[in-house]
């Protein structure tokens, strides 16, 4: 009886640590990204012209504008930033999201 009463209390306190030290639940981020004078988001087979960065808070993007523009928003913000003009592809973060890099489609 002692067995099945020390089993009981090893399972409610586990259940116990696990609920008080479990992650809170993601906070869920809703967007719309839209049209910026002439320009749209290019979204493409094959292109990686969008990125998240590593903590989830800003993205960046190319749009379709002829020279492309490498843009980037806050997601807790209403507008986005140009960031560069040019022949932009491929962005993406730095591991700790403090820089953007990208690649060119120039040839």
């Amino acid at each position: 009886m002692a067995a099945v009463a020390a089993l009981a209390a090893t399972v409610v306190g586990a259940g116990a640590t696990w609920v008080a030290t479990r992650p809170a639940a993601p906070e869920l981020t809703r967007l719309t990204i839209s049209d910026v004078g002439n320009s749209a988001l290019r979204l493409a087979q094959g292109n990686n012209d969008i990125a998240l960065s590593p903590d989830g808070r800003h993205l960046v993007y190319v749009t379709t504008d002829i020279p492309s523009q490498l843009r980037i928003r806050s997601l807790d913000e209403f507008e986005d930033r140009l960031l560069f003009e040019g022949p932009v592809a491929a962005p993406f973060f730095s591991w700790d999201g403090s820089q953007v890099a990208f690649g060119s489609r120039d040839q």
